[in-house]
């Protein structure tokens, strides 16, 4: 396993939108590490690595038009570029900052009109979805309820959007659902209830697919008329969802296991052993896996650095 050294380009709140020169930051090299720099010639090599991070990532999401990777900075309210053609992170979009006891963000997507949308948990105060434009506005959509605490998004090749939301009651997740958001702000509505924690979801063919962490299984419903649900996947832990090719699901897991999922609902480990993971996103142009690694101390309560993994899918 070897480590890449990258160099982070965020510095406070600093904005690097994607055409504005990179500027310094703090340099992630290690001494072991020091001759693993990416280069723009590294773009097509297919290998295991693990690129240090200097922020919290979350969300993730590999967008094929700028062949870059983008990230949701969990601590930072950014959305972050990897702009591996120059070796540096940068931000692209700072979202509206707000305190970290009712912020942190979910999954992140580019909808089919080319702007950017995230969610932003809440902790029960302030969920939301926020969406970011080709100027880089960003604004709130409208009529979603704040107390729900929403992780993940999709939206599905007819431009409906639907988001994973739950409550905590002791701390504990009730009332997990998925909804079906207006784009127009006019709110959003119900389709799937009775998920103990919705953490992923993803809308994919003719299915709408969702992990529900709390009792380990990925479910899937209907996208025609969502409602009722079956099992698809028995992952312990599981997390965000992201597409892979041949109608493979990608899934992180709590528990520090990838893992690919079959059409027929097969699930194989890709990589485990890491502590506990959040966003997955699949680059198909270089059939390789991103998977992000927030280190809080979770689950083995020691300090360490978050990382972002990249695993050659074949």
């Amino acid at each position: 396993m070897k480590t890449i050294a990258m160099v982070a380009c965020i510095v406070g709140l600093a904005a690097c939108d994607d055409d504005a020169t990179v500027l310094p930051g703090m340099d992630l090299a290690t001494s072991s590490a020091a001759d693993m720099t990416v280069t723009e010639s590294d773009l097509g090599v297919r290998r295991t690595a693990d690129v240090p991070l200097m922020f919290q990532p979350a969300g993730l999401w590999w967008d094929s038009a700028t062949s870059s990777l983008y990230i949701a900075n969990d601590g930072g309210q950014q959305i972050v570029r990897w702009r591996e053609d120059l070796n540096s992170f940068v931000v692209a979009t700072n979202l509206p900052q707000i305190a970290p006891a009712s912020g942190g963000l979910g999954q992140l997507i580019k909808a089919g009109d080319g702007s950017w949308l995230v969610t932003r948990f809440g902790f029960g105060m302030a969920g939301a979805i926020l969406s970011a434009d080709k100027n880089n506005d960003v604004t709130s959509i409208a009529g979603l309820m704040t107390m729900r605490q929403r992780v993940g998004l999709t939206q599905a090749a007819d431009g409906t959007l639907y988001t994973g939301w739950y409550l905590t009651v002791n701390k504990l997740p009730t009332m997990g659902t998925v909804s079906k958001v207006a784009l127009d702000g006019s709110g959003e509505t119900d389709v799937v209830t009775g998920i103990g924690k919705p953490v992923g979801v993803l809308a994919l063919g003719s299915e709408l697919y969702i992990s529900d962490q709390l009792n380990g299984v990925v479910v899937k419903t209907p996208l025609a008329s969502p409602g009722t649900t079956t099992t698809f996947a028995t992952i312990a832990g599981a997390d965000e969802l992201a597409a892979g090719p041949n109608g493979i699901l990608f899934a992180a897991s709590s528990t520090g296991t990838v893992w690919s999922i079959a059409s027929d609902g097969t699930a194989t480990s890709v990589h485990d052993g890491y502590k506990a993971l959040r966003g997955v996103a699949y680059d198909p142009d270089h059939k390789r896996l991103f998977v992000a690694e927030p280190d809080k101390g979770d689950p083995d309560g020691g300090a360490g650095m978050p990382m972002l993994h990249v695993l050659p899918i074949d």
